[in-house]
């Protein structure tokens, strides 16, 4: 009984050292999307800054009855991306010589007068910058 015990031990010992597991898959912050960011730790891909940002922290927050958007710039303004609609983001491209950006989208803009930002989306919502 012992001989068999022993024989039996160290394969069930090998047999379990063979067999393992792809760590990376369950390992946490370990989930990349297409273009590197890590959705886990809250990046994702911003289109205007060509980078992988948090929007909370780049982004200016706007908000309108309680639902709130980020707006994003690129670095020489020449675009605008919003955040927190849906899974499509507007991209916004300024006109030449205005405080204007148009979207893709037909009617949604973002306008800054007076040092605050303004987004108006194709269904006539209008969120207005918190704050300063």
């Amino acid at each position: 009984m012992l001989k068999k015990l022993l024989l039996i031990l160290p394969a069930l010992l090998i047999t379990a050292s063979c067999s393992h597991k792809n760590l990376a898959a369950h390992l946490v912050g370990a989930d990349r999307d297409e273009h590197g960011c890590r959705a886990s730790a809250g990046y994702t891909y911003s289109y205007a800054l060509h980078d992988c940002i948090r929007v909370w922290d780049v982004g200016t927050r706007l908000e309108h009855d309680g639902e709130y958007v980020f707006a994003v710039f690129a670095t020489d303004s020449v675009y605008c991306e919003i955040f927190g609609l849906d899974d499509e983001r507007p991209i916004c491209r300024r006109k030449k010589g205005t405080n204007t950006w148009r979207c893709r989208r037909k009617a949604d803009c973002v306008t800054v007068e007076g040092g605050r930002i303004r987004y108006v989306s194709d269904d006539g919502t209008a969120y207005v910058q918190i704050g300063r």
